[in-house]
C-alpha cells in the first residue's frame, strides 16, 4: 500500500510540473533564429549584379569585427554589429544601419513563393562600425529560410543595401 501511494504522489507531482511547464512555454517569448555570427559584403556579392534575397550588397567590400542577430517568437529583432567598416578606409562613412529581416513565404493571393523582406529599425552607427538596432516586426506565415542583413537604408531614391548578413 505503501509503494502505491508513493508511485500516485509521483505521478500527481510529474502532472503539474509537466502542466506548469508548458504553461510557462506558452507564457514567454522564445527564439525562433538566433546568429552569433554576421558575414560582411565581399566580392560577388558587392553592387547590384548579384543581390540575395531581391537585396544587391554594398558598392565596396566591407569587413566586421562581430556580429549578432536574435529574433523572437513576437517578432523582436535585436541586432549588434562591432567594426563593420569598409575595408579600404577601415571606417564606416553610414551614419545609420538598417536590420532587415528576410523570409521565403508563400503569396495568400497566388499561392506562389515569394520573398518577403522587413525593415525592423534603423539606429545610429559610430565610425568605427558599431550599432545595436532593435526593433520588431510582423512576421510573415510562413518565414522559412530566415536571414538577417544589417544594411545601408532605403532612401526616396536608393534601395537599401546589405552590408552583413546572418551566417558565416
Amino acid at each position: 500500500m505503501k509503494k502505491l501511494a508513493s508511485f500516485i504522489v509521483c505521478l500527481m507531482f510529474l502532472a503539474v510540473a509537466s502542466a506548469s511547464d508548458r504553461n510557462d512555454r506558452n507564457d514567454r517569448d522564445f527564439n525562433l533564429f538566433e546568429f552569433n555570427r554576421l558575414t560582411a559584403v565581399v566580392p560577388p556579392f558587392t553592387g547590384n549584379t548579384n543581390p540575395i534575397r531581391k537585396l544587391g550588397g554594398g558598392g565596396a567590400p566591407w569587413k566586421i569585427t562581430s556580429g549578432k542577430a536574435e529574433l523572437d517568437s513576437t517578432g523582436k529583432l535585436e541586432v549588434r554589429v562591432t567594426g563593420l567598416v569598409l575595408v579600404a578606409t577601415g571606417a564606416n562613412p553610414i551614419a545609420n544601419f538598417a536590420a532587415i529581416l528576410s523570409c521565403q513565404s508563400i503569396d495568400p493571393v497566388t499561392k506562389a513563393p515569394t520573398i518577403v523582406n522587413l525593415v525592423a529599425a534603423i539606429a545610429p552607427a559610430t565610425t568605427t562600425g558599431d550599432a545595436e538596432i532593435e526593433g520588431r516586426v510582423t512576421l510573415p506565415s510562413p518565414c522559412i529560410a530566415r536571414i538577417v542583413f544589417v544594411a545601408i537604408p532605403a532612401t526616396a531614391t536608393a534601395p537599401a543595401r546589405w552590408l552583413a548578413i546572418s551566417g558565416f
